[in-house]
């Protein structure tokens, strides 16, 4: 079943926003900002190599940039160039030691599980970030990996719970809104607003 309607403005509405992005990088081709912003939204849409051509293009220009590498990083990784990947984020951390995506994204890569200081780190780098609930997100994240990868996982899970408190407090569940938000999708999702779509074998001649 294909709602067509619906397929259809998802293609206009990622068109739209593709050609707006293409206007950026011809407006600002060496914004560090805009190159990651867009790197990240080809990366979304599957287009590795575009995304990775525009990393790339970002940590020529700006080496030190931490922004630039993790965007490098997190393309290299959906490449499977695991790698490389790894180096990046590390290398992204030896420019901005705090930069608590870099250390999320080193963990689910199991790249800090083998460390003796790994724990310790993380738990530094949590409680400078704390006052900051996305940054601190990341951070518990990570340590949370690396506990469940050391075979901690009940620790791993309080951790989890820890990481996510913040961002609770910033985005509190409504049970009222969240039951309106479940009736609007199940009239949304009601059979009847799609069009089945069958595909009859063709006859021989």
């Amino acid at each position: 079943m294909v709602d067509h309607r619906a397929l259809d403005e998802f293609i206009r509405r990622n068109a739209r926003v593709k050609a707006r992005a293409e206007q950026a990088l011809r407006d600002n081709p060496n914004d560090i900002d805009t190159l990651c912003a867009v790197s990240a939204l080809y990366d979304s849409m599957g287009d590795f190599a575009g995304a990775q051509k525009l990393a790339d293009h970002a940590v020529a220009i700006a080496p030190d940039s931490a922004d630039a590498l993790v965007q490098r990083g997190v393309v290299l990784r959906h490449r499977g160039d695991f790698s490389a990947a790894l180096a990046s984020f590390q290398r992204a951390l030896d420019f901005r030691p705090l930069a608590a995506r870099a250390y999320h994204e080193l963990a689910r890569l199991g790249g800090l599980s083998n460390r003796e200081d790994a724990f310790a780190t993380l738990i530094s780098v949590f409680d400078q970030v704390r006052a900051e609930p996305e940054r601190a997100l990341l951070a518990g994240h990570a340590i949370a990996k690396v506990l469940e990868d050391r075979g901690e996982y009940e620790a791993s899970f309080d951790w989890l719970v820890r990481a996510k408190a913040g961002t609770a407090r910033l985005n509190p569940y409504d049970q009222a809104e969240a039951e309106a938000l479940h009736d609007a999708a199940d009239t949304y999702l009601d059979p009847g607003r799609y069009v089945k779509v069958v595909l009859m074998p063709e006859k021989t001649p």
